[in-house]
């Protein structure tokens, strides 16, 4: 079993990158999904202003995100202000 699965491997490498890739992208063909169609859709839908303050609205208090990051009552209070850079963010992350 293990030259079977060293031989298999070996030829997938050895291939031009063309070939490597295909042979790669039919390997996911037989990898369990973790996620449903309908939660892949979810993960990637646009959020909207409305969701992200509602989010900051249940974080935890005088929490940051790391050592020089602003706590969610300051981004909170300065919704109006920074809401759109904020979820412009959130947005460029998905991506």
């Amino acid at each position: 079993m293990k030259e079977v699965a060293k031989t298999y491997f070996k030829n997938i490498f050895d291939q031009s990158v063309e070939e490597d890739l295909l042979a790669q992208l039919h390997s996911l063909e037989h990898m369990p999904r973790m996620f449903s169609l309908d939660d892949n859709a979810e993960v990637w839908r646009h959020v909207t202003k409305a969701e992200l303050e509602h989010i900051l609205q249940h974080m935890p208090k005088d929490k940051s995100p790391g050592p020089d990051g602003w706590i969610q009552e300051f981004v909170s209070a300065f919704f109006d202000l920074v809401g759109d850079d904020l979820l412009r963010v959130v947005e460029e992350s998905i991506i």
